[in-house]
């Protein structure tokens, strides 16, 4: 099954895509293009070393994004603890260069890079997902 690109055209003319080389002689005919980086997908090694803020934001996440209970309450020394035992070669797709979430673990490039696209399929060019994409 061919995979589609899909592209977004507002009412004033605005062309938003994610990028992909495949479509670039399309997408060329559309105007001058503007490129902006929306994420990273990296195993966790790397993406920690190079963007040191994505380890930050997934130990402040395990520890305020949880209804405050006995069961859900985590500390720091132990959100710390969990994101530092993940294995380096775990991949995630961070989201933070265009404000979003840090998505993952995943155990293989393709789930974060599927992630990564989902994501900004939904949350910024306004697709909904469907089981044929």
């Amino acid at each position: 099954m061919a995979k589609t690109h899909k592209i977004r055209i507002s009412p004033r003319g605005q062309v938003q895509h994610i990028h992909d080389d495949r479509v670039t002689d399309v997408t060329s005919k559309l105007g001058t293009p503007t490129i902006r980086r929306a994420s990273h997908v990296e195993p966790k090694g790397q993406l920690f070393e190079d963007h040191p803020m994505t380890r930050e934001w997934l130990i402040q996440n395990l520890i305020v994004n949880k209804p405050p209970t006995a069961e859900t309450c985590m500390s720091r020394f132990a959100a710390e603890a969990l994101v530092d035992a993940w294995p380096d070669h775990y991949w995630f797709a961070s989201m933070l260069p265009c404000d979003g979430p840090v998505l993952g673990p995943f155990m293989e490039r393709q789930h974060a890079l599927d992630a990564e696209v989902k994501w900004l399929h939904e949350n910024k060019l306004g697709f909904k997902t469907s089981t044929e994409d």
